[in-house]
């Protein structure tokens, strides 16, 4: 993670640090990923946009999650096609699950 996506706070010798996750898109283009889209933060799985078999190209809304009332989209890192959907619309997802697989478009 960006080092511009940490806040750090000392104060009276103590540290504590945050990590903001909101803003990260889900990355389908990395190989060791396979395709693999995880959810970037737990939540409820608000919508599922896409089913199996769906073409999307890098950028297309996949899916929605909720937590504290704040939603995050997740978005194809790549083109390809969903192969897989782990999820359904009303479940929730820890942090790091993997919610659904896509086979990049070069792997057709």
């Amino acid at each position: 993670i960006p080092e511009a996506r940490r806040l750090q706070l000392v104060m009276n010798g103590r540290s504590s640090t945050w990590t903001d996750t909101l803003g990260q898109v889900a990355s389908t283009d990395d190989a060791a990923s396979g395709g693999q889209v995880h959810a970037v933060m737990h939540g409820l799985l608000l919508e599922v946009l896409v089913a199996s078999g769906d073409e999307v190209a890098e950028g297309d809304k996949l899916c929605v999650l909720e937590a504290m009332k704040m939603q995050h989209e997740v978005r194809a890192g790549s083109a390809g096609t969903v192969t897989d959907i782990h999820f359904e619309t009303g479940n929730q997802v820890s942090a790091g699950a993997l919610i659904l697989e896509i086979s990049p478009e070069d792997e057709r």
